[in-house]
């Protein structure tokens, strides 16, 4: 008799898996999202809210069509599919024990999180900033990315670093960063190694990022929606839904009786769109190492 699992106890070792990912999952806070845990299919059309900057309206008498803010509402095609998938063998899989299972859907959500942050990263628009010295990303250079976002009239309020794990580095190693947090006992960026926001900025490392130090977002600067996909040929096919945003993972058995083979895979089912109107309008910032 062939093995099965129970997709019920699944969900419950992949929610544990996907609550200690939290960090991997929360770049997407940064930008404006429709996530839910709704059915769509792939290619379908997602529709996302994404707020302009708001300016008073002064008028002699109340009039509230004198708007002083947009709302854009941007289609997201759900273009993207990424997946990661591990096979086993009926023997193999009777031995799989909740802490194993978890630490298999903990690679796979990692692998479908990178690739999802590559082609939301790919989207973005921007204009560059170089950071001011060679092999170094200081807090200077967090003022200097500052002033450059105000001086492009981008808002203050939800900006974001998205920080490779090189640039996650250098700040922690920054003198201006560590002696902040000299006098306290436990913090993030001494006992964790993670600068959780600095300089106005909500900061998330992101392992995907290899090619500069990062960026420096406004929500605005991407829609991103997700939906859950289920599969009538899987033996079995579950949601599982990140809580803090809302972005929904399906996990699914499929069986191969040709190869005598079973596969748990973990996917992501999501799209994309920059919001900026043209491409000279900036909305986010390339942050790129000096030269040697």
């Amino acid at each position: 008799m062939a093995t099965t699992i129970d997709p019920a106890l699944v969900a419950l070792v992949a929610q544990k898996a996907i609550d200690a990912l939290g960090p991997s999952i929360a770049p997407f806070r940064a930008f404006s999202t429709n996530f839910s845990d709704e059915v769509a299919d792939v290619g379908s059309s997602v529709g996302v809210n994404v707020l302009g900057r708001a300016t008073p309206v002064t008028s002699g008498t109340v009039d509230y069509t004198q708007t002083g803010g947009t709302v854009s509402h941007v289609s997201v095609s759900l273009n993207q599919r990424q997946y990661a998938s591990a096979d086993f063998t009926d023997i193999q899989l009777a031995s799989l024990n909740d802490s194993t299972m978890e630490q298999l859907l903990k690679g796979q959500l990692r692998e479908v999180l990178a690739s999802a942050h590559s082609v939301a990263l790919a989207a973005l628009q921007t204009t560059e900033y170089t950071a001011s010295a060679s092999n170094a990303f200081t807090f200077n250079d967090l003022l200097a990315i500052r002033k450059q976002m105000s001086t492009l009239g981008l808002p203050t309020e939800g900006r974001s670093l998205l920080l490779s794990p090189d640039a996650n580095t250098l700040l922690l190693g920054d003198e201006t960063i560590s002696r902040s947090f000299a006098s306290r006992v436990v913090d993030t960026a001494l006992g964790e190694g993670v600068v959780d926001r600095i300089a106005g900025f909500d900061c998330y490392e992101v392992s995907a990022i290899s090619d500069c130090y990062g960026y420096a977002v406004v929500p605005s600067a991407l829609a991103v929606a997700s939906r859950y996909l289920p599969d009538d040929a899987a033996d079995w096919c579950i949601g599982v839904r990140d809580e803090q945003s809302g972005l929904t993972f399906g996990i699914k058995m499929m069986s191969d009786s040709l190869r005598a083979k079973k596969y748990i895979a973990t996917e992501l089912i999501f799209g994309v769109a920059a919001v900026a109107a043209s491409s000279d309008e900036t909305r986010a910032l390339k942050i790129s190492a000096a030269a040697v």
